[in-house]
């Protein structure tokens, strides 16, 4: 997975939509806890608020 990751980010650096440092401890963060790729999506527009339909709680560490 980390190799996808990697070739992930390069993809976005290619397009000119590279991450900050912040946003990549986050999704680093999501592989430490095993959260599932298909999730991330998901508890990232939940925490910012973006109207996620998502019916997954936020994790933990997200909650006020």
């Amino acid at each position: 997975m980390a190799r996808a990751n990697a070739e992930a980010c390069a993809n976005l650096a290619i397009e000119g939509m590279d991450l900050t440092i912040e946003e990549h401890a986050m999704l680093a963060m999501f592989m430490e806890e095993g959260v599932p790729p298909s999730l991330v999506p998901q508890i990232i527009l939940s925490l910012y608020g973006k109207g996620s339909t998502s019916t997954a709680p936020a994790p933990a560490s997200a909650r006020p």
